[in-house]
Protein backbone atom coordinates (compact mmCIF):
# COMPACT_ATOMS: atom_id res chain seq x y z
CA UNK A 1 0.00 0.00 0.00
CA UNK A 2 1.17 3.57 -0.11
CA UNK A 3 3.23 5.08 2.20
CA UNK A 4 0.64 7.01 4.33
CA UNK A 5 -2.01 4.00 4.97
CA UNK A 6 1.05 1.36 5.99
CA UNK A 7 3.62 3.23 6.86
CA UNK A 8 4.88 3.06 10.81
CA UNK A 9 4.05 6.08 11.97
CA UNK A 10 3.83 5.34 15.74
CA UNK A 11 6.16 6.78 18.50
CA UNK A 12 9.56 5.61 18.59
CA UNK A 13 10.70 2.83 20.66
CA UNK A 14 14.30 1.77 21.18
CA UNK A 15 16.02 -0.96 19.68
CA UNK A 16 16.87 -3.38 22.23
CA UNK A 17 18.70 -5.62 19.79
CA UNK A 18 18.45 -5.96 16.00
CA UNK A 19 17.04 -3.69 13.53
CA UNK A 20 14.76 -6.25 12.60
CA UNK A 21 13.35 -5.45 9.12
CA UNK A 22 14.24 -1.41 9.24
CA UNK A 23 17.34 -2.50 8.57
CA UNK A 24 17.35 -5.78 7.02
CA UNK A 25 18.10 -8.68 9.67
CA UNK A 26 14.63 -9.70 9.34
CA UNK A 27 13.48 -11.18 6.27
CA UNK A 28 10.63 -9.41 4.97
CA UNK A 29 8.42 -12.68 4.99
CA UNK A 30 8.67 -12.97 8.41
CA UNK A 31 5.07 -13.73 10.14
CA UNK A 32 4.40 -11.13 12.66
CA UNK A 33 4.20 -12.60 16.15
CA UNK A 34 7.81 -13.60 15.23
CA UNK A 35 9.26 -10.60 14.55
CA UNK A 36 12.12 -9.25 17.21
CA UNK A 37 11.03 -6.87 20.06
CA UNK A 38 13.34 -4.58 18.29
CA UNK A 39 10.88 -4.09 15.13
CA UNK A 40 8.26 -2.81 17.96
CA UNK A 41 7.08 0.18 15.41
CA UNK A 42 6.49 -2.32 12.58
CA UNK A 43 4.80 -4.58 14.51
CA UNK A 44 2.72 -2.16 16.30
CA UNK A 45 1.69 -0.53 12.63
CA UNK A 46 1.25 -3.57 10.96
CA UNK A 47 -1.32 -4.71 13.79
CA UNK A 48 -3.21 -1.35 13.32
CA UNK A 49 -3.48 -2.37 9.79
CA UNK A 50 -4.69 -5.83 10.50
CA UNK A 51 -7.31 -4.46 12.41
CA UNK A 52 -8.02 -1.59 10.70
CA UNK A 53 -8.87 -3.84 7.23
CA UNK A 54 -10.99 -6.49 9.54
CA UNK A 55 -12.78 -3.50 10.68
CA UNK A 56 -13.94 -2.15 7.40
CA UNK A 57 -17.35 -2.68 7.10
CA UNK A 58 -19.33 -3.06 3.54
CA UNK A 59 -21.10 -0.16 2.94
CA UNK A 60 -17.98 1.59 3.88
CA UNK A 61 -15.96 -0.08 1.22
CA UNK A 62 -18.57 0.35 -1.55
CA UNK A 63 -18.77 3.99 -0.70
CA UNK A 64 -15.05 3.97 -1.46
CA UNK A 65 -14.63 1.78 -4.17
CA UNK A 66 -17.64 4.56 -6.09
CA UNK A 67 -15.85 7.58 -5.01
CA UNK A 68 -12.56 6.00 -6.42
CA UNK A 69 -14.21 4.78 -9.54
CA UNK A 70 -16.22 8.12 -10.13
CA UNK A 71 -12.79 10.40 -9.61
CA UNK A 72 -11.28 7.79 -12.35
CA UNK A 73 -14.01 8.57 -15.09
CA UNK A 74 -14.55 12.39 -14.04
CA UNK A 75 -11.46 13.17 -13.99
CA UNK A 76 -10.31 11.63 -17.74
CA UNK A 77 -13.40 12.90 -19.35
CA UNK A 78 -13.19 16.23 -17.89
CA UNK A 79 -9.25 17.19 -18.19
CA UNK A 80 -9.80 15.42 -22.11
CA UNK A 81 -12.41 17.81 -22.57
CA UNK A 82 -10.59 21.06 -20.91
CA UNK A 83 -7.49 19.91 -23.40
CA UNK A 84 -9.72 19.18 -26.80
CA UNK A 85 -11.13 22.74 -26.00
CA UNK A 86 -8.13 24.86 -25.82
CA UNK A 87 -6.66 22.89 -28.55
CA UNK A 88 -9.37 23.65 -30.89
CA UNK A 89 -10.02 26.84 -30.17
CA UNK A 90 -6.20 27.57 -30.74
CA UNK A 91 -5.88 28.59 -27.52
CA UNK A 92 -2.85 26.74 -26.60
CA UNK A 93 -0.81 29.23 -28.61
CA UNK A 94 -0.36 31.38 -25.84
CA UNK A 95 1.32 31.06 -22.30
CA UNK A 96 -1.96 30.66 -20.09
CA UNK A 97 -3.13 28.52 -22.44
CA UNK A 98 -0.29 25.84 -22.48
CA UNK A 99 0.20 26.07 -18.33
CA UNK A 100 -3.84 24.59 -18.31
CA UNK A 101 -3.09 22.15 -20.91
CA UNK A 102 -0.31 21.30 -17.97
CA UNK A 103 -1.82 21.39 -15.53
CA UNK A 104 -4.45 19.15 -16.95
CA UNK A 105 -1.83 16.53 -18.06
CA UNK A 106 -0.68 16.59 -14.55
CA UNK A 107 -4.44 15.36 -13.78
CA UNK A 108 -4.57 12.84 -16.22
CA UNK A 109 -1.03 11.39 -15.08
CA UNK A 110 -2.01 10.89 -11.27
CA UNK A 111 -5.44 9.36 -12.89
CA UNK A 112 -3.96 6.76 -14.90
CA UNK A 113 -0.67 5.83 -13.08
CA UNK A 114 -1.71 6.06 -9.37
CA UNK A 115 -5.26 5.90 -8.53
CA UNK A 116 -6.39 2.91 -10.16
CA UNK A 117 -3.48 1.40 -8.28
CA UNK A 118 -4.61 2.47 -4.84
CA UNK A 119 -8.19 1.59 -5.78
CA UNK A 120 -6.87 -2.13 -6.21
CA UNK A 121 -5.36 -1.97 -3.29
CA UNK A 122 -7.74 -0.78 -1.39
CA UNK A 123 -9.70 -3.89 -2.15
CA UNK A 124 -7.45 -6.30 -2.30
CA UNK A 125 -6.19 -5.11 0.88
CA UNK A 126 -2.15 -6.03 -0.62
CA UNK A 127 -0.47 -4.88 -3.27
CA UNK A 128 -0.62 -7.08 -6.68
CA UNK A 129 1.66 -4.84 -8.83
CA UNK A 130 5.28 -5.68 -8.05
CA UNK A 131 8.44 -3.37 -7.30
CA UNK A 132 8.26 -1.29 -10.21
CA UNK A 133 4.97 -0.05 -10.28
CA UNK A 134 5.18 1.08 -6.44
CA UNK A 135 8.12 2.75 -6.93
CA UNK A 136 6.71 4.78 -10.26
CA UNK A 137 2.73 4.98 -8.10
CA UNK A 138 4.56 7.14 -5.20
CA UNK A 139 6.69 8.66 -8.03
CA UNK A 140 3.56 10.05 -9.76
CA UNK A 141 2.06 10.72 -6.64
CA UNK A 142 4.58 13.45 -5.95
CA UNK A 143 5.91 14.29 -9.15
CA UNK A 144 1.76 15.15 -10.46
CA UNK A 145 1.38 17.21 -7.22
CA UNK A 146 4.95 19.23 -8.08
CA UNK A 147 3.83 20.05 -11.57
CA UNK A 148 0.64 21.43 -10.26
CA UNK A 149 1.87 23.45 -7.69
CA UNK A 150 4.67 24.90 -9.90
CA UNK A 151 2.07 25.10 -12.71
CA UNK A 152 -0.29 27.27 -10.57
CA UNK A 153 2.70 29.21 -9.73
CA UNK A 154 3.02 29.87 -13.64
CA UNK A 155 0.13 30.77 -14.33
CA UNK A 156 -0.17 33.16 -11.29
CA UNK A 157 2.68 35.38 -12.17
CA UNK A 158 1.65 35.21 -15.92
CA UNK A 159 -2.02 36.59 -14.64
CA UNK A 160 0.17 39.27 -12.24
CA UNK A 161 2.15 40.45 -15.45
CA UNK A 162 -0.73 40.93 -17.70
CA UNK A 163 -3.16 42.60 -14.43
CA UNK A 164 -0.50 44.75 -12.91
CA UNK A 165 2.16 45.84 -15.78
CA UNK A 166 -0.80 45.78 -18.85
CA UNK A 167 1.48 47.53 -20.80
CA UNK A 168 4.40 45.29 -21.05
CA UNK A 169 4.85 42.29 -23.34
CA UNK A 170 2.79 39.78 -22.39
CA UNK A 171 4.75 35.83 -21.89
CA UNK A 172 5.59 34.33 -25.30
CA UNK A 173 4.48 31.13 -26.09
CA UNK A 174 7.93 30.16 -26.15
CA UNK A 175 8.32 31.12 -22.61
CA UNK A 176 5.84 29.62 -21.72
CA UNK A 177 6.95 25.79 -22.82
CA UNK A 178 10.22 26.21 -21.54
CA UNK A 179 8.93 26.87 -18.01
CA UNK A 180 6.81 23.65 -18.59
CA UNK A 181 9.96 21.55 -19.18
CA UNK A 182 11.99 23.22 -16.06
CA UNK A 183 8.56 22.23 -14.34
CA UNK A 184 8.70 19.06 -15.28
CA UNK A 185 12.64 18.56 -14.69
CA UNK A 186 11.96 19.97 -11.17
CA UNK A 187 8.95 17.98 -10.15
CA UNK A 188 10.75 14.71 -11.11
CA UNK A 189 14.37 16.04 -9.26
CA UNK A 190 11.92 16.24 -5.99
CA UNK A 191 10.21 13.48 -6.39
CA UNK A 192 12.79 10.72 -7.14
CA UNK A 193 13.64 10.44 -3.57
CA UNK A 194 10.38 9.66 -2.67
CA UNK A 195 10.23 6.67 -5.10
CA UNK A 196 13.67 5.24 -4.07
CA UNK A 197 13.17 4.29 -0.93
CA UNK A 198 9.47 2.74 -1.61
CA UNK A 199 9.71 -1.14 -0.58
CA UNK A 200 7.58 -4.41 -0.25
CA UNK A 201 8.04 -6.00 2.88
CA UNK A 202 5.34 -9.10 3.02
CA UNK A 203 4.22 -10.38 6.95
CA UNK A 204 1.10 -13.14 7.83
CA UNK A 205 -1.39 -11.79 9.79
CA UNK A 206 -4.22 -14.02 10.88
CA UNK A 207 -2.82 -16.45 8.56
CA UNK A 208 -3.02 -14.31 5.63
CA UNK A 209 -0.35 -12.79 3.45
CA UNK A 210 -0.10 -9.14 3.06
CA UNK A 211 2.40 -7.36 0.68
CA UNK A 212 2.54 -3.30 0.95
CA UNK A 213 4.31 -0.63 -0.98
CA UNK A 214 5.79 1.82 1.83
CA UNK A 215 8.65 3.60 2.39
CA UNK A 216 11.63 2.06 4.28
CA UNK A 217 14.19 3.82 6.00
CA UNK A 218 16.79 2.26 8.95
CA UNK A 219 17.15 4.04 12.54
CA UNK A 220 20.03 5.74 10.62
CA UNK A 221 18.05 6.90 7.97
CA UNK A 222 14.64 7.48 9.20
CA UNK A 223 15.22 11.25 9.99
CA UNK A 224 15.55 11.45 6.47
CA UNK A 225 12.23 10.52 6.12
CA UNK A 226 10.92 12.75 8.59
CA UNK A 227 12.49 15.57 7.38
CA UNK A 228 11.97 14.90 3.43
CA UNK A 229 8.18 14.98 3.56
CA UNK A 230 8.63 18.14 5.83
CA UNK A 231 10.59 19.78 3.39
CA UNK A 232 8.39 18.32 0.14
CA UNK A 233 5.25 19.42 2.08
CA UNK A 234 6.60 23.32 2.99
CA UNK A 235 8.40 24.08 -0.75
CA UNK A 236 6.01 21.87 -2.74
CA UNK A 237 2.51 22.73 -1.16
CA UNK A 238 2.65 25.21 1.47
CA UNK A 239 4.62 27.98 0.82
CA UNK A 240 4.22 27.91 -3.04
CA UNK A 241 0.28 27.97 -2.07
CA UNK A 242 0.18 30.90 -0.22
CA UNK A 243 2.11 32.68 -1.99
CA UNK A 244 0.12 31.98 -5.17
CA UNK A 245 -3.02 33.60 -2.82
CA UNK A 246 -0.95 36.69 -2.17
CA UNK A 247 -0.41 37.38 -5.54
CA UNK A 248 -4.01 36.91 -6.61
CA UNK A 249 -4.84 39.39 -3.75
CA UNK A 250 -2.63 41.79 -4.65
CA UNK A 251 -4.12 41.82 -8.42
CA UNK A 252 -7.99 41.32 -7.01
CA UNK A 253 -7.39 44.43 -5.01
CA UNK A 254 -6.42 45.96 -8.00
CA UNK A 255 -9.06 45.07 -10.00
CA UNK A 256 -11.96 45.77 -7.90
CA UNK A 257 -10.26 49.16 -6.49
CA UNK A 258 -9.61 50.49 -9.75
CA UNK A 259 -12.86 51.64 -10.98
CA UNK A 260 -13.81 52.97 -7.68
CA UNK A 261 -11.57 55.34 -7.56
CA UNK A 262 -11.86 56.39 -11.36
CA UNK A 263 -14.82 59.09 -11.75
CA UNK A 264 -14.78 58.24 -15.70
CA UNK A 265 -14.43 55.10 -17.55
CA UNK A 266 -14.87 53.64 -20.87
CA UNK A 267 -17.06 50.84 -21.93
CA UNK A 268 -14.50 48.89 -23.25
CA UNK A 269 -12.45 49.51 -20.49
CA UNK A 270 -15.51 48.48 -17.77
CA UNK A 271 -15.48 45.63 -19.86
CA UNK A 272 -11.96 44.47 -20.18
CA UNK A 273 -11.94 44.92 -16.26
CA UNK A 274 -15.00 42.56 -15.85
CA UNK A 275 -13.35 39.97 -17.72
CA UNK A 276 -10.09 40.03 -16.00
CA UNK A 277 -12.23 39.72 -12.86
CA UNK A 278 -13.95 36.74 -14.01
CA UNK A 279 -10.42 35.28 -14.88
CA UNK A 280 -8.93 35.67 -11.49
CA UNK A 281 -12.11 34.13 -9.74
CA UNK A 282 -11.77 31.27 -11.89
CA UNK A 283 -7.67 30.98 -11.06
CA UNK A 284 -8.23 31.60 -7.54
CA UNK A 285 -10.86 29.13 -7.26
CA UNK A 286 -8.84 26.37 -8.84
CA UNK A 287 -5.94 27.32 -6.07
CA UNK A 288 -8.33 27.41 -3.42
CA UNK A 289 -10.38 24.19 -4.33
CA UNK A 290 -6.39 22.18 -4.90
CA UNK A 291 -5.06 23.48 -1.51
CA UNK A 292 -8.45 22.30 0.43
CA UNK A 293 -8.33 18.98 -1.49
CA UNK A 294 -4.56 18.25 -0.75
CA UNK A 295 -4.07 19.67 2.84
CA UNK A 296 -6.05 16.64 5.03
CA UNK A 297 -3.24 13.94 3.06
CA UNK A 298 -0.53 16.25 3.16
CA UNK A 299 -0.64 16.74 6.95
CA UNK A 300 -1.43 13.51 7.93
CA UNK A 301 1.51 12.38 5.92
CA UNK A 302 4.23 14.61 7.50
CA UNK A 303 2.90 13.91 11.08
CA UNK A 304 3.36 9.94 10.47
CA UNK A 305 6.67 10.60 9.31
CA UNK A 306 7.30 12.67 12.32
CA UNK A 307 5.70 9.73 14.25
CA UNK A 308 3.16 11.78 16.23
CA UNK A 309 -0.07 9.52 15.10
CA UNK A 310 -0.41 6.45 14.64
CA UNK A 311 -1.11 4.91 10.99
CA UNK A 312 -4.95 4.15 10.26
CA UNK A 313 -5.56 2.71 7.12
CA UNK A 314 -9.25 4.08 6.52
CA UNK A 315 -8.58 7.59 7.93
CA UNK A 316 -5.21 7.54 4.75
CA UNK A 317 -8.21 6.07 1.86
CA UNK A 318 -10.33 8.83 2.89
CA UNK A 319 -7.82 11.84 2.75
CA UNK A 320 -6.57 9.83 -0.56
CA UNK A 321 -9.88 9.82 -2.24
CA UNK A 322 -10.49 13.70 -1.14
CA UNK A 323 -6.96 14.35 -2.60
CA UNK A 324 -7.77 12.68 -6.19
CA UNK A 325 -10.89 14.01 -6.14
CA UNK A 326 -8.86 17.75 -6.78
CA UNK A 327 -8.19 16.51 -10.62
CA UNK A 328 -12.00 16.41 -11.03
CA UNK A 329 -12.58 20.14 -10.29
CA UNK A 330 -11.27 21.99 -12.64
CA UNK A 331 -13.58 21.80 -15.53
CA UNK A 332 -16.17 22.37 -13.76
CA UNK A 333 -15.01 25.30 -12.56
CA UNK A 334 -13.63 26.22 -16.09
CA UNK A 335 -17.50 26.01 -17.51
CA UNK A 336 -18.82 27.80 -14.13
CA UNK A 337 -16.80 31.24 -14.14
CA UNK A 338 -16.03 31.35 -17.96
CA UNK A 339 -18.39 31.80 -20.57
CA UNK A 340 -15.83 31.64 -23.21
CA UNK A 341 -15.04 28.36 -22.15
CA UNK A 342 -18.60 27.47 -21.41
CA UNK A 343 -19.62 28.19 -24.74
CA UNK A 344 -16.37 26.71 -26.75
CA UNK A 345 -17.50 23.27 -24.63
CA UNK A 346 -21.17 23.04 -26.19
CA UNK A 347 -19.64 23.99 -29.96
CA UNK A 348 -17.25 20.93 -29.03
CA UNK A 349 -19.56 18.95 -27.96
CA UNK A 350 -22.25 19.99 -30.03
CA UNK A 351 -20.07 18.66 -32.95
CA UNK A 352 -19.12 15.71 -31.30
CA UNK A 353 -22.86 14.56 -31.72
CA UNK A 354 -23.08 15.68 -35.21
CA UNK A 355 -20.54 13.09 -35.85
CA UNK A 356 -22.05 10.53 -34.18
CA UNK A 357 -25.34 10.92 -35.72
CA UNK A 358 -23.83 11.02 -38.98
CA UNK A 359 -21.87 7.58 -38.65
CA UNK A 360 -25.31 6.22 -37.28
CA UNK A 361 -27.07 7.77 -39.86
CA UNK A 362 -25.45 7.26 -43.09
CA UNK A 363 -28.14 6.99 -46.23
CA UNK A 364 -29.15 3.40 -46.68
CA UNK A 365 -30.47 1.41 -49.20
CA UNK A 366 -33.39 3.05 -51.02
CA UNK A 367 -36.37 0.60 -49.28
CA UNK A 368 -35.42 2.19 -46.38
CA UNK A 369 -35.16 6.12 -46.99
CA UNK A 370 -37.95 6.90 -45.33
CA UNK A 371 -37.34 5.27 -41.89
CA UNK A 372 -33.73 7.00 -42.34
CA UNK A 373 -35.25 10.62 -43.02
CA UNK A 374 -38.02 10.36 -40.37
CA UNK A 375 -34.91 9.55 -37.85
CA UNK A 376 -33.26 12.70 -39.09
CA UNK A 377 -32.30 15.11 -36.15
CA UNK A 378 -34.70 17.82 -35.79
CA UNK A 379 -32.29 20.61 -35.32
CA UNK A 380 -30.87 19.98 -38.58
CA UNK A 381 -34.00 18.92 -40.37
CA UNK A 382 -34.56 20.80 -44.03
CA UNK A 383 -37.49 19.71 -46.14
CA UNK A 384 -36.89 21.64 -48.73
CA UNK A 385 -33.08 19.95 -48.81
CA UNK A 386 -34.12 16.32 -49.19
CA UNK A 387 -33.88 14.57 -52.20
CA UNK A 388 -36.95 14.05 -53.94
CA UNK A 389 -37.94 10.12 -53.52
CA UNK A 390 -39.30 9.92 -57.25
CA UNK A 391 -36.79 10.51 -59.87
CA UNK A 392 -37.80 13.13 -62.48
CA UNK A 393 -40.48 12.08 -65.35
CA UNK A 394 -38.72 10.75 -68.22
CA UNK A 395 -35.96 9.00 -67.40
CA UNK A 396 -34.86 6.07 -65.06
CA UNK A 397 -31.79 7.17 -63.28
CA UNK A 398 -31.68 10.44 -60.99
CA UNK A 399 -29.44 13.25 -61.52
CA UNK A 400 -27.46 13.28 -58.31
CA UNK A 401 -26.31 17.02 -59.51
CA UNK A 402 -29.74 18.21 -58.99
CA UNK A 403 -29.58 16.63 -55.28
CA UNK A 404 -28.88 18.47 -52.02
CA UNK A 405 -26.77 16.65 -49.17
CA UNK A 406 -28.73 16.01 -46.17
CA UNK A 407 -25.98 16.04 -44.12
CA UNK A 408 -23.75 18.82 -44.71
CA UNK A 409 -20.30 18.08 -44.37
CA UNK A 410 -17.57 20.19 -42.52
Amino acid sequence: MESGALSSGCPQSAPTGPQGLLDGSVSESTPLSLLPDSSTDLKLALTTVSSDLEEKNSSLRGLLIFGYLAVIIVSLVGNFLVCKVIMKRKRVHSATGLFIVNLAGANVLITVLHTPFTLVNFISSTWVFGYMMCQLSRFVHHCSVSVSVLTLGAVALDRHQVTMHPLKARMSTMKGGLYIIVIWIMASCFSLPHALYQRLPQFATNETDHVICIPKFSNTLDVVRKYLDLGTFLLLYFVPLVMILAIYSLMAKKLWLRNAIRDTATEHSITRQQKKRMTLKMLAMVVIVFTICWLPLNSYEVLLSSRAIYSHDALYFAFHWFAMSSTCYNPFIYFWLNKSFRNELKIVLRSWWRKVMRRNQRQPPTPFRRIWRESYPFWESNLSAMPSENPPSGTDHTDIANINPVIEMT
